[in-house]
Parts: C-alpha cells; sequence; structure tokens
C-alpha cells in the first residue's frame, strides 16, 4: 500500500515507468472529465427519479423536470462540500447510516415474507422457475455483470485521500474489507427479498426505482410511494457526497503531480473555506454537463456505459500490472533458491 492520496494514479505511476507518467496520465484525464462527473451524473438522475417518484411511479417521468432536479443535487452537494468539510463528513456518516438501515429493513423484509412470518397480497413466484429464459451466450453474462458491478463502485474511494487518513496503513485496509463485505452481504440480501415480493416483469421494466416498487408492494400506496422513496433519493444523495469529495481529491492530486494544466490554480484551497473549491467547481461544471447531454429516455443506461467501460480499462491495468510484480517476484525467488543449490567451490577464493 501506499500512502499517498490520489488512488489508482499512484499505483500506475510506479508500476508503468515507461512511458514515462503516459498511465497516471491517461487515467487522471479520463476520471477528471469522464467517470467521476459521470458516476455522479447517474447517481443524481436516480435521486431526481426518486424524488418525483411520489408523484408519478411510472417511467414516464417528464425529463426535464429529472435534469433539473438532478442539476439541484449536484449544485447542493457541491455547496456543502465547498463550505464545511465536518458538515459534509458528518453528511455522509448520517447518510451511510440511513443507507444501511434502508437496505437491511429491505433485506429483512424479504426473509420475513420468505419464511411466511409476514404475508403479502399476490405474492410472486419468481423462484419456481428462476432461469427460465436464461441466455447463456458469454457476451450477456459479461454484459450483466457489467451493470452489476457499477452498484459496486466506489470500493477505492478512501485510495483517493489516504493522505488524510490517520494510520493509513493499518486503517485502509480495514475500512475497505468491512465495508466491501457488508455492502455485498447487503446487496444479496436486498436481490434476494426483491425477487421475493416484486413480479418479474416489474423487476424487468422497472430499472433503478425497483426499489419503489418494493415498498409499494410491502408498505402499500401511502408508505410504500410517499415516505420511503424519499429515503431512497436521501441514499443515492450521499453517493453523490462521497463521489464529488472523492473527486475533488483526484483533481487536488492530479493538480500536485502537473498532470493537468493551472495546477496551482487548480490546487489553490480557499483561505477561508480550507476546502479545494476549484477541484470541487470543476467537478460541479463538468458533472452538470453530463447530467444534461444524455439522451432522454435512457440517460442512466448511457452514463452507466460512458462511465463503466473506461473505468474497467484501468482496473484491468492496474490489475495486469500486480500479476506481473507478483510473477517478477517469484521468477527472484526461483533464481535465488537455484543458485543455492549450485555446489560451493572446493577451496575458498583467495
Amino acid at each position: 500500500m501506499m500512502p499517498e492520496s490520489g488512488g489508482e494514479q499512484v499505483y500506475l505511476q510506479t508500476s508503468y515507468s515507461r512511458p514515462r507518467d503516459l498511465m497516471p496520465f491517461l487515467f487522471c484525464w479520463v476520471m477528471i472529465l469522464c467517470i467521476r462527473p459521470g458516476s455522479e451524473a447517474a447517481d443524481c438522475i436516480v435521486v431526481s427519479k426518486y424524488i418525483m417518484f411520489p408523484f408519478n411511479s411510472g417511467l414516464n417521468q417528464n425529463v426535464v423536470q429529472q435534469r433539473l432536479i438532478a442539476m439541484a443535487a449536484i449544485s447542493l452537494i457541491t455547496a456543502i462540500n465547498i463550505s464545511n468539510t465536518r458538515i459534509a463528513i458528518l453528511i455522509h456518516d448520517v447518510i451511510t447510516v440511513l443507507k444501511i438501515a434502508v437496505v437491511t429493513i429491505i433485506a429483512l423484509t424479504g426473509v420475513l415474507i420468505a419464511v411466511q412470518l409476514v404475508k403479502i397480497d399476490n405474492r410472486p413466484n419468481n423462484f419456481a422457475h428462476p432461469f427460465a429464459g436464461t441466455d447463456n451466450r458469454p457476451g450477456s453474462y459479461a454484459s450483466a455483470c457489467f451493470r452489476v458491478f457499477f452498484a459496486y463502485d466506489g470500493w477505492n474511494n478512501l485510495n483517493y485521500s489516504v493522505a488524510e487518513l490517520k494510520d493509513p496503513e493499518k486503517c485502509l485496509p480495514r475500512a475497505s474489507a468491512m465495508g466491501v463485505g457488508l455492502v455485498t452481504i447487503l446487496f444479496l440480501a436486498a436481490n434476494f427479498a426483491y425477487f421475493t415480493v416484486v413480479p418479474l416483469d416489474k423487476i424487468v421494466s422497472s430499472s433503478e426505482l425497483l426499489a419503489g416498487q418494493f415498498f409499494i408492494a410491502v408498505f402499500g400506496d401511502f408508505v410504500g410511494s410517499k415516505i420511503f422513496p424519499v429515503l431512497l433519493a436521501m441514499s443515492a444523495l450521499g453517493a453523490v457526497s462521497a463521489m464529488a469529495f472523492s473527486a475533488s481529491r483526484i483533481i487536488l492530486a492530479s493538480a500536485k503531480a502537473g498532470i493537468i494544466p493551472k495546477s496551482e490554480y487548480l490546487s489553490a484551497v480557499h483561505p477561508y473555506f480550507k476546502t479545494p473549491t476549484r477541484a470541487f467547481i470543476l467537478n460541479w461544471a463538468l458533472s452538470m454537463i453530463l447530467i444534461a447531454i444524455p439522451p432522454s429516455e435512457d440517460a442512466f443506461d448511457f452514463l452507466l456505459e460512458l462511465v463503466g467501460y473506461p473505468q474497467w480499462v484501468f482496473y484491468g491495468k492496474r490489475k495486469l500490472s500486480s500479476n506481473c510484480e507478483e510473477w517478477k517476484s517469484m521468477l527472484c525467488l526461483i533464481i535465488r533458491f537455484s543458485s543455492c543449490r549450485i555446489a560451493p567451490p572446493a577451496h575458498p577464493t583467495t
């Protein structure tokens, strides 16, 4: 582990020394211009859909209203992160607890319904033929995994601000293992709950509004469509806040490394707020553009693909470099071991 902020940029710079700085240069530019603002834009779209859900739970929500609410969401998050880091961190903590609580409610409700301790009307039987109609082509599995993994993205956010941690060698591995482990368990349990409660046709058609359909089926129209969607919107807003925070640190690390132009300007910290204000504003402007430009009907899928493909290229490059280092280390051990097996000379050299 490297105790420096910047995430993959630091590891790529160490792993790919030739051509000098090419890989970290490409990574930083793609992260700043595409991956981070695209992820924030996608989650802001989800925030807007759940804010509109109490008024229109269908899939034909007004696109202009969606985009305006999404823009308001990223603007609010940016303003909070700029104005006070402590308040931003407090909001992260509160929303994290809220997110865990909401997903836990979904998971436990699904289990109670599955064992028939809680009964609902018109419960589907999705597990009778769970693999009916499955497309067995490898490309279909790859496409499905590509979309599933987007839900787990953010597992590496802490790497972008490692230098701000106390005792990162101890805290980072522990926080990463606990965070990813807990999220995996909760997400798998939540998906089991969705299949227990929501009919398969609604699962397919609801897309990112699936949790809203779950709450309507379990808690009825008022609680399910008026109260819980607000909590889901806040949950998605927490993800936006975490990504905006990490995006500012990526811009800051890139500026300090001299990878992007106007380095001194972009890496400057506001004298009053003590935050990288210009980095936040740059990320906000790019996020606003990516909220506005996607096609009207499938903005979320468009942004998911825009973000996902380049992101996995760099994840793969980082893992490939790690494997190469492991093979080099193994080769060195083999050579050293083989050298020890060579018979020593009969007489010492003098």
